[in-house]
This record gives structure tokens, sequence and C-alpha cells, in this order.
């Protein structure tokens, strides 16, 4: 019999458990409100020509247009600014693989946190902060 009340026990602290996995739940729903994040991805054109895209500097006050201008200048290559289009939104798209100096490069300029500059490798985003460590 005792045994037996032992597992109850057991099962009792389950319960907690349980509720902790909701304010994991929780925590997703803050992170989405507080969707100030600079993502940038680099999408493959053809075999070797990149193209990195900068989403999300719109939540930093920044003038994406000037931000264009000047990723420009600064990579030497083509940069434009694409108006999100059917409820997109807006990205800089910039000829090549800035992805390596891109977050240091707007940090600098824009005054954005690197923690909030996100980077994605492999499909996962990862923030520019880990990646210079």
């Amino acid at each position: 019999g005792g045994g037996g009340e032992a597992g109850g026990a057991g099962g009792g602290g389950e319960a907690p458990g349980g509720e902790g996995g909701g304010g994991g739940g929780k925590a997703g729903k803050k992170a989405k409100a507080a969707s100030r994040a600079v993502v940038i991805e680099v999408n493959t054109r053809n075999k070797r020509k990149h193209i990195t895209v900068v989403k999300g500097l719109e939540g930093f006050e920044v003038d994406l247009a000037a931000a264009a201008k000047a990723f420009g200048k600064k990579f030497a290559c083509g940069s434009a600014l694409q108006r999100g289009k059917g409820g997109q939104q807006d990205q800089i798209e910039i000829q090549g693989d800035a992805a390596d100096a891109l977050p240091a490069f707007i940090a600098s300029k824009h005054k954005i946190a690197l923690s909030d500059i996100f980077v994605v490798v492999d499909g996962k985003k990862v923030p520019a902060s880990e990646l210079g460590a």
C-alpha cells in the first residue's frame, strides 16, 4: 500500500511540471510581441551569387532607403529597398554575402544591440552576439 502512495506523490510532482510548460508558452507569446529584431538572411540566387536580405530595421525607426544606400556604399555592391507586398514587411536586399560584416555595421551605425540582430544560419536564427564569439 505504501508503495502505491509514493507513486501518487510522483504524480503530484508532475502537475507543477505541466504548469511550467504553460509558462513556457507565455514566454513565446512575449517574444512575439517584442518583435523588434533585425533578421539577416543570405539567399543563394544561382550557384555562386548570393543576396543578403535584411528585415526588421523599420522596428528601430531606421530610414530604410538611407540604410540601403549606406549598405551599398559600405559593401561596394548593389543594395536595394524592397517594399513589402501583400502584408510582407519591407526588406533590404544586398547583392553578395554580407552576413559576416553586416551585424556589426548595423549595430554601430544604427545603435542596435547585437542581441537584437539575428542571422539565419542553416534555417535557424542565431543572435549576432553569439556569432562574433
